[in-house]
């Protein structure tokens, strides 16, 4: 049951990871697109103070430390090496991306003070963060959507979603009554 519980949570974890990603990419990129730089740049600088919150960071962490508890715990082999797989791709492509690219990115453009900025040095500012932090973005988006698929299927090669109770099977000697 434990086994399950932690898988459950793995594939939770990544998933919420993956949908804040995507999200951000299909809905808040695409608008941010309208804004000045100027106003991206006060967007951003408060987009990444506000997502450092604990809710974030337990799904962020979560899949980090969730899924080799959960690939270590299989019984299941299938099961155990598609959630090292995820696990690898996570680790990777989302923890590795967000820890290393993204992160140090959004640290330089907290320094930046607007307020004391020329327009040029504004704009620059922002191609100099946007382009390169929406490449990574894009990357960690992808990797996380790949590990939240790998963690659902080693969670269905595990029969996590089933339950032990099944239905009784018809052996030709049963009778069913139905009343209206």
């Amino acid at each position: 049951m434990l086994v399950k519980i932690i898988t459950i949570l793995s594939i939770v974890t990544t998933g919420l990871v993956a949908g804040t990603f995507f999200a951000f990419s299909i809905s808040i990129n695409p608008a941010f697109k309208q804004l000045s730089d100027a106003q991206y740049i006060q967007a951003m600088q408060a987009i990444n103070k506000v997502i450092q919150n604990p809710a974030f960071f337990f799904a962020f962490m979560g899949a980090v430390i969730f899924t080799p508890i959960a690939a270590y715990m299989q019984k299941n082999k299938e099961a155990s090496i598609l959630l090292f797989i995820a696990f690898g791709v996570y680790l990777i492509g989302v923890f590795g991306i967000t820890s290393f690219m993204n992160v140090p990115l959004n640290n330089t453009l907290d320094k930046f003070v607007i307020s004391s900025a020329t327009p040029l040095e504004i704009s620059q500012t922002r191609t100099n963060y946007a382009e390169p932090w929406n490449l990574w973005h894009n990357i960690r988006t992808t990797a996380t959507i790949i590990a939240f698929v790998i963690t659902i299927m080693a969670g269905m090669s595990m029969n996590t979603f089933q339950s032990k109770k099944e239905a009784p099977k018809d052996d030709g000697n049963t009778i069913s009554v139905s009343t209206k």
